[in-house]
């Protein structure tokens, strides 16, 4: 797998970025699904192009310490799905207590990134991704943090 880390910028740079940047592709589907035993969600948004023959590279976003995904955060899905990605917001543990130490960051990482019920292999695991074309990883605030340690 190859990463890509964003970490720390707003959703609307990066939006706008993304639009100067990638040229817009063709229609998507929004799909809601949860990962962990504790049933946490994550939303997104698969490109209509991207199905099993010809699978996609994965986007994934994690709010802010108390945050709930909103309107840009939902825009900058369906943008980064009309650039040929399947993207998905994920929740995460707790989202609203910051993490204090490096055993509760740990914890809050491998229910997003690890194992079999993690977030990113129920994402890997549908048919629309292809998680070896790439997984691009972005977060904002306590998001940012998590997504630091994507590729740990």
């Amino acid at each position: 797998m190859r990463w890509r880390t964003w970490s720390g910028a707003p959703s609307r740079v990066l939006f706008a970025v993304l639009t100067l940047i990638f040229d817009s592709v063709s229609s998507q589907t929004a799909f809601n699904t949860v990962y962990s035993s504790s049933s946490l969600e994550i939303q997104g948004y698969t490109p209509d192009a991207c199905m099993a023959a010809t699978p996609c590279p994965l986007y994934v976003f994690l709010t802010g310490t108390g945050m709930n995904i909103r309107e840009p955060e939902l825009m900058l899905l369906r943008e980064m799905a009309a650039r040929g990605f399947v993207g998905g917001f994920v929740a995460y543990p707790e989202n609203t207590r910051y993490p204090q130490d490096d055993r509760q960051w740990d914890e809050k990482a491998q229910a997003v990134w690890q194992g079999g019920s993690g977030a990113l292999a129920v994402l890997c695991a549908r048919a629309a991704v292809d998680c070896d074309l790439g997984i691009a990883v972005h977060g904002f605030s306590q998001g940012a943090g998590l997504a630091s340690l994507a590729a740990q």
